[in-house]
């Protein structure tokens, strides 16, 4: 795809990430409460599902059908093309005769009546002529790793959104709000300025939606009553519901917004999923997966069966990247090790916490030799580097991080819950900036420490600790918790 060149920033790709992340992560919230009545926001939790009985932390349909757009994506095709539709229905056949849990009526009928994979438009087209009033969110629901492939193309995003819509839901409204929420999803990654300003800004680009100005939509849709939002299984009732659950929640901002705007759209019931994995393309591509609670990450899971959270995560970079590795191949590359040793000279460090010895800290020369199953990676690890239970945080060794307090305490409060039951290993590269800080976090937030003592301990057990000053900045807001963490 040519496109305009586009500066690739860490920021911009933590808000790539965030788009696919914080969608699956709505579409695994809401999955405890699909079809169910209104709930109160606070009490919403990961849960296992109400329709698919998966565990707490699966995604459904709406993720399943997502990250078949995204593999094609982040391949580097262009999804306008007869090549690329053949490749995305290629995989949703596949998971359509995998015998999903769940699936829309809309999408079930087109996949059922498609007998290959270049038959799959004929068939959506063909029931959408026999019910012309059908108008799912299933596509919407799918529709924000599109924008990944096309940031700096407004007209190639306006078409491949068509394309991709009109593969199950040929609607024209259908079509309009996939459009809206994909233009808007790209302005949030290019500019990270918010969903709100994000939304406003690419409104001008789609003029109307079922009948009415889209900007006199977005406002109704503010001004909704819950209840009448309640009723939101089509697809310009569940974008309505998705926009009231963002600007109900607009008080907060980063993370807190991100976590009280899923929380409402879930809190609305109905297609609760749906409406939350919508919400949380929009909300994850204006604050990044960094946004994201780990608690809310760590198990997520589904089709297809072998990909993980940090698999949601490369996807996405590819995507942004069509299809390309940085100069360190990553985020594709097999292993980082060599790259980490002849490039940064990182060393070999592994040192244990005097305070716990199930906690051991270090570098990632270490990692391979490390038995532990529980790690915390703090830099970029290859494909195969990663165990068990591995929290890949989003945290750069300087001033590029957008909510690094907020990561900080992340990581914190996962090493205290996992090390309840297992031993963790805690890295980064060498050792010397974000391990030391990380430990220091977490001395603070669990463990009584002052600023002041958390940093003389980590120097302590590290005497080459070397913290950046922006990692120390967002060290000092970490803030303690009180009573037991769970």
């Amino acid at each position: 795809m040519d496109q305009p060149s586009l500066p690739i920033t860490p920021q911009l790709l933590d808000r790539a990430a965030g788009v696919v992340v914080a969608s699956a992560v709505g579409d695994s919230l809401g999955a405890a409460y699909e079809f169910g009545g209104p709930v109160s926001p606070e009490l919403v939790e990961m849960g296992e599902g109400a329709l698919t009985r998966r565990h707490a932390g699966a995604w459904t349909d709406d993720t399943d059908m997502a990250v078949s757009v995204l593999e094609v994506v982040a391949e580097g095709i262009d999804v306008r093309t007869a090549e690329g539709g053949a490749a995305i229905s290629a995989r949703f056949l596949a998971w359509w005769i995998d015998g999903p849990d769940d699936v829309g009526n809309q999408t079930a009928q087109a996949l059922s009546g498609a007998n290959n994979p270049q038959d799959l438009v004929r068939s959506a087209r063909e029931q959408q002529d026999l019910l012309p009033q059908s108008c799912g969110n299933g596509s919407l629901m799918r529709t924000g790793p599109v924008a990944l492939g096309y940031l700096q193309d407004p007209q190639g995003l306006l078409d491949a959104a068509r394309a991709v819509s009109e593969l199950t839901h040929p609607h024209e409204d259908a079509v309009a709000v996939c459009q809206l929420w994909s233009l808007a999803i790209a302005d949030a990654v290019r500019n990270g300025d918010g969903p709100l300003v994000s939304v406003q800004r690419v409104a001008r680009l789609v003029t109307h939606i079922e009948g009415m100005p889209t900007a006199t939509l977005l406002i109704e849709a503010e001004e909704s009553s819950p209840r009448r939002l309640a009723r939101n299984g089509g697809a310009v009732n569940a974008l309505r519901a998705a926009w009231w659950a963002i600007t109900s929640t607009a008080q907060y901002s980063g993370p807190a917004h991100l976590e009280a705007a899923l929380r409402a759209a879930i809190s609305l019931g109905g297609d609760t999923d749906t409406v939350a994995a919508i919400a949380g393309a929009l909300l994850g591509a204006s604050y990044g997966a960094s946004a994201v609670p780990y608690r809310w990450r760590e198990r997520l899971w589904g089709f297809p069966y072998y990909l993980t959270e940090g698999d949601l995560t490369r996807l996405a970079i590819r995507a942004v990247r069509h299809g390309a590795s940085d100069d360190a191949g990553w985020p594709t590359t097999l292993d980082l090790t060599a790259y980490y040793r002849d490039t940064w000279h990182a060393p070999h460090t592994a040192v244990i916490s005097p305070l716990n010895p199930l906690l051991t800290l270090g570098s990632v020369m270490a990692l391979p030799d490390r038995p532990e199953e529980a790690v915390i990676s703090l830099c970029r690890i290859g494909t195969t580097q990663r165990r068990g239970d591995h929290y890949e945080a989003w945290l750069m060794d300087g001033a590029e991080n957008a909510h690094p307090t907020f990561v900080l305490e992340d990581v914190a409060d996962t090493l205290e819950r996992w090390l309840t039951t297992q031993p963790v290993f805690l890295h980064c590269v060498r050792a010397e900036s974000r391990t030391p800080t990380a430990y220091a976090a977490w001395l603070i937030r669990h463990h009584g420490f002052s600023y002041d003592e958390a940093l003389a301990a980590a120097l302590e057990i590290l005497p080459a600790a070397q913290p950046h000053p922006a990692l120390r900045t967002a060290l000092a807001r970490v803030r303690p918790v009180t009573g037991k963490f769970s």
